[in-house]
C-alpha cells in the first residue's frame, strides 16, 4: 500500500486505485515499446543500416532478447560493418557484441536468441577465443547446472577446439565432476553418451568402459533411485541395434474384380511409389501406392485383374531407396504374391525372424541383460512400496523386454502391474506397454508357427491400444472382445479382415476412417459406450454389418439419419452371438 500526508490526513491508496496505477505504467511501456519496435521495422524496410539503428536494436534486445527479427536485422548491420573494416577493428566489433549477448544471457539464461547470437559472433570473429568461452559456460552451468542452452553451446564450443581428443577427455572429466556434486543432473549424464562414442570411435563401447560405466551408474541408482536420470543413461550404456528400413511382408486378396496388394514394414516410412515395380502375371501394371499419413507402416494398393480374373501371380519390387525412415533408406527388395482364390489371402513374410519383424529393442550387450536384471531385482528388495520404485520397475521392463523369453515376460507382466499400482497416474502408459507385449506374442506366434491361419483371438487380453497390429493384416477374422479399448485407433491395420469383434470394450466413438479396409464384411461393437450417430464418422463410405446392440445410441435409434449418413452400412440392433 502507498500513503500520503494530505491536510495532515494519511491517505491510503487502496487495491482498486493501485491497480489502476500499474495499469496506466504498462500501458505506457507498451506505447513505448511499440513505438521503438515501429522505429527499427521502418528502419530495416528502408535498409538503413546505420548507428541509429544499432542502437534502437540494443534497446530492443535488452529489453526482449527473444525479438528474433531484431537479432536478424542487428546480424545485417555488424556483416555491413565488417566488410569496410580490418581484422582488429572486426575483433574489436566482435568482442563488443560478445558482451553485449553475455549481458542479454545474464538478464535471460534461457534465451535462444542470446545463445545463437553468441554462437553467430564467434563463427565471424577473426580470433574467436574458445577458452573464455569454456570459461564463461563454466561459470553459467555453476549457476544453473541444468541450462540445457548452456550445454548445447558448451557442445558447439567444444567442436571448435583444434585438438578434439583431449577435447572430449577434459569434457568427459567435466561431466563427472557436475554428475559428482549431483547425480540427478540429466544433461551430465546425456553429454557422456555424446563424448564416450567419440572418444572410443564406436557406438559399441569396449568391455572395460562399459563396466566402468554401468558400475557408476549402478551407485546413481542406489543413492537416487527416485530420479529418473540415471536410469535414461543406463539404457543408453545397454545400447541398441538400428534397423535399416527393410520389407518385413506381403499380403494379397482378391476383392471384387481387384486384388489388393498389401506392404508391410516394421519401422513407418515413406514410400517412393516411382521406385516401385508391379507386375500381374509378367506384364507392369501401374500401381497408386497409399499409406496411414506420410510415413506408414502398411501401404496398400489395388490393381486391376482384368479378363485374366483370379489367377497367376503378383510381383513387387522395391529398388534401393524405395523406402525411407528418417535418414535411412532401405535396399532393393522383392516378393512373389499367388493370386489366392476369391476370399482367400496369400501372405509372405520376408524377415527372418520375429525380432527384426517387430523392430524390437535388441541391445549392443545381449550378453549384460540377465547381470542387469538381477542388479534390478535387487535393488527393488531394497526399496520400500510406492513411487520410489518407479524407475527400477521401468528399467527392469525394458530389459526383460530386450530378453524376450517366456520367464523374462512373466517378468514384465508383473512389474507393469506393480508400476499401475505404485504410479497410477500413468496407467494409460503402462497399459499401452502391455498391450505392445501381448500383440508382440501374437505375432511371434504366428510367425514361428506357419501359416498364419484365417481367425486371432486377442480376447480378454486387457489391451488398451493396438500397437504392431500392421503385422496381422494378413488375419481374416480378429476376436477383440472384452478388452479395454476406448477407441478403434489402429483398427484399420487389420488391413484385410473380413471380421471384427469389439464387444464389451470402452468404445465410444469409430473415428478412425475404416474405408480402407476392402474385405470388411462384419464390424461388432455390441455393449460399448457409442451414444451417436455422429460418433460413428469413421464408418462413412464402408458397406460392411455393423453390430449395435447395448450400446446408448441402440435405444434410440434413427434409422432415416443413419440411412442418409451411413447408406452402405447395415445397422444390426439385436444382440447377436458369434459362438
Amino acid at each position: 500500500e502507498w500513503a500520503c500526508s494530505m491536510h495532515g490526513r494519511v491517505k491510503v491508496r487502496t487495491s482498486a486505485e493501485q491497480a489502476a496505477i500499474k495499469a496506466k505504467e504498462r500501458q505506457e511501456k507498451c506505447k513505448q515499446y511499440i513505438k521503438l519496435r515501429n522505429k527499427i521495422v521502418a528502419k530495416r524496410m528502408a535498409a538503413e543500416l546505420d548507428e541509429e539503428a544499432f542502437a534502437l536494436c540494443e534497446t530492443m534486445l535488452s529489453l526482449n532478447p527473444d525479438f528474433s527479427t531484431v537479432w536478424n536485422f542487428r546480424r545485417e548491420i555488424l556483416v555491413k560493418k565488417f566488410a569496410s573494416e580490418s581484422d582488429d577493428v572486426r575483433t574489436a566489433l566482435c568482442d563488443r557484441e560478445l558482451k553485449f549477448a553475455e549481458a542479454c544471457i545474464l538478464a535471460h539464461p534461457k534465451s535462444y536468441n542470446s545463445w545463437h547470437q553468441r554462437r553467430w559472433v564467434l563463427q565471424h570473429t577473426p580470433t574467436p577465443r574458445w577458452d573464455t568461452e569454456l570459461s564463461l559456460c563454466s561459470k553459467f552451468l555453476a549457476a544453473d547446472e541444468r541450462n540445457f542452452h548452456c550445454w548445447d553451446y558448451r557442445r558447439f564450443v567444444v567442436s571448435c577446439l583444434p585438438d578434439q581428443a583431449a577435447a572430449r577427455q577434459s569434457e568427459l572429466d567435466f561431466t563427472m565432476e557436475k554428475i559428482g556434486t549431483n547425480f540427478s543432473n540429466y544433461s551430465a549424464w546425456h553429454y557422456r553418451s555424446k563424448l564416450l562414442p567419440g572418444i572410443h570411435g564406436t557406438e559399441r563401447l569396449p568391455d572395460a568402459v562399459l563396466d566402468s560405466e554401468l558400475e557408476l551408474v549402478k551407485n546413481a541408482f542406489y543413492i537416487e533411485p527416485k530420479d529418473q536420470s540415471a536410469w535414461f543413461y543406463h539404457r543408453w550404456l545397454l545400447g541398441r541395434d538400428e534397423y535399416e528400413p527393410v520389407l518385413a511382408s506381403a499380403a494379397s486378396a482378391v476383392v471384387d474384380s481387384q486384388l489388393v496388394v498389401a506392404l508391410v514394414f516394421p519401422q513407418r516410412v515413406e514410400l517412393d511409389s516411382a521406385k516401385v515395380t508391379v507386375t500381374l502375371n509378367g506384364a507392369a501394371v501401374p500401381a497408386q501406392w497409399r499409406g496411414d499419413g506420410r510415413a506408414a507402416h502398411l501401404w496398400s494398393t489395388r490393381l486391376d485383374l482384368g479378363p485374366a480374373g483370379p489367377a497367376g501371380e503378383a510381383a513387387v519390387a522395391l529398388a534401393d531407396g524405395a523406402a525411407r525412415a528418417g535418414s535411412r533408406a532401405s535396399k532393393a527388395a522383392s516378393v512373389t504374391l499367388p493370386v489366392a482364390p476369391s476370399g482367400e489371402v496369400s501372405h509372405v513374410r520376408l524377415c527372418s525372424d520375429a525380432t527384426g519383424l517387430l523392430n524390437i529393442w535388441r541391445p549392443a550387450h545381449a550378453h549384460l541383460l540377465e547381470r542387469e536384471l538381477a542388479i534390478v531385482q535387487e535393488l527393488l528388495q531394497e526399496l520400500d512400496e510406492g513411487f520410489e520404485r518407479k524407475w527400477a520397475l521401468l528399467a527392469g521392463v525394458h530389459i526383460a523386454y530386450a530378453m524376450q523369453t517366456e520367464p523374462a515376460r512373466a517378468v514384465q507382466r508383473d512389474y507393469l502391474a506393480q508400476l499401475t499400482a505404485c504410479d497410477p497416474l500413468r496407467t494409460g502408459y503402462y497399459k499401452d506397454l502391455h498391450s505392445r507385449l501381448v500383440i508382440e506374442r501374437a505375432v511371434q506366434e504366428r510367425f514361428e508357427t506357419l501359416p498364419s491361419g484365417p481367425s486371432l483371438s486377442l480376447a480378454r487380453q486387457g489391451l488398451a491400444s493396438l500397437p504392431h497390429a500392421h503385422h496381422l493384416c494378413a488375419v481374416g477374422a480378429v476376436d477383440l472382445a472384452h478388452n479395454e479399448l476406448a477407441t478403434t485407433a489402429g483398427l484399420r491395420a487389420f488391413h484385410l479382415a473380413r471380421q471384427i469383434i469389439l464387444d464389451d470394450n470402452a468404445v465410444t466413438a469409430v473415428s478412425e476412417p475404416l474405408v480402407g479396409m476392402p474385405r470388411l464384411a462384419v464390424l461388432s461393437l455390441q455393449r460399448n459406450r457409442i451414444a451417436s450417430l455422429e460418433a460413428l464418422s469413421g464408418l462413412a463410405g464402408c458397406t460392411a454389418r455393423v453390430l449395435l446392440a447395448g450400446n446408448p445410441l441402440a435405444d434410440a435409434f434413427d434409422a432415416a439419419q443413419a440411412a442418409i449418413l451411413y447408406p452402405g452400412v447395415h445397422f444390426v440392433l439385436d444382440e447377436v452371438s458369434h459362438s
